[in-house]
């Protein structure tokens, strides 16, 4: 089921470690009377949305969406808006056909819309965290990955006037007046505690001409400084550098020019938080006049 969607976060070097994934079915491979189990949505309007058995990334089944004259909405996970108190990472699979931008007879046609969701006590929509941008047109199966910072949306909610505030959030996927088609599979929802601490490498190898590598750090909702640091194959530390961390995720870069082909070990040395070092694994090859 999950084989290829793992195949393709191979080339990671680490990446998060497990956590509870609070969405339930977002596999869409549970299915009764062509119902996708453990979703809220409008059922009424299913013309809109159906479980798709020929195109997926994986498993027997996906969720497509196509041809919204109006609007059609899927719901999942959610809770007090109180309770959340833990960033979450969103992330999974896409692919869309022909998403239009259009303003036909004064009906704007408008992008899906996938990420948290929040709503008044009365059930009415309240302010919304976006999860995916997306773009008129077609593109084939893509991973895509969003962190949303639980400070951050707290922040937000906290400038709202007492009774102008949130009751309750949810994962939600809308789409409204879009005449395209949309499919998901493979989403996940997850937890992630405030003591987290990863990273991971955009390879596990590079070759000789490879001049940066690509690291992604996840502090969560920590702050202070991680200290990136190489060692090669006799512990010899060769090169260093420090970065400030403000929580989420932090992309930076790893200069190879200097190193020379062989085993490395990047590792990665919180401050100002309590978290475990992290350490990568790496290797940069021998160019073809080097052999």
């Amino acid at each position: 089921m999950k084989k290829w969607y793992m195949m393709c976060l191979a080339a990671s070097a680490m990446a998060l470690t497990a956590q509870e994934n609070i969405l339930k079915n977002g596999d869409f491979e549970k299915v009764k009377n062509g119902i996708f189990e453990s979703w809220g949505y409008n059922r009424k309007i299913d013309k809109y949305h159906f479980v798709d058995s020929e195109v997926k990334h994986s498993g027997q089944y996906s969720l497509r969406f196509e041809n919204v004259d109006t609007y059609d909405a899927f719901t999942n996970a959610g809770s007090p808006i109180a309770n959340l108190k833990e960033d979450l990472l969103l992330r999974g699979w896409v692919k869309y056909e022909n998403l239009s931008t259009a303003n036909i007879d004064g009906k704007s046609h408008l992008l899906p819309f996938i990420g948290i969701w929040t709503n008044n006590a009365n059930g009415t929509n309240n302010v919304n965290f976006s999860g995916l941008k997306l773009a008129a047109g077609s593109r084939d199966w893509f991973y895509f990955e969003k962190l949303f910072s639980a400070a951050a949306i707290q922040d937000v909610i906290a400038r709202k006037p007492h009774d102008q505030r949130p009751a309750s959030w949810s994962l939600r996927i809308n789409i409204a007046n879009q005449p395209g088609k949309i499919w998901f599979d493979d989403l996940e929802l997850i937890r992630i505690p405030k003591d987290t601490f990863t990273a991971k490498l955009n390879a596990t190898e590079f070759t000789a001409d490879t001049a940066k590598a690509q690291l992604e750090i996840n502090a969560a909702a920590n702050s202070g400084s991680v200290t990136l640091a190489i060692t090669d194959a006799n512990q010899k530390k060769v090169q260093e550098k420090t970065i400030p961390v403000t929580g989420t995720l932090i992309k930076t870069e790893v200069d190879l020019t200097a190193l020379a082909p062989g085993r490395y070990k990047l590792t990665l040395t919180p401050s100002g938080f309590e978290a475990k070092p992290v350490t990568i694994d790496f290797g940069k090859s021998a160019g073809i006049f080097d052999e």
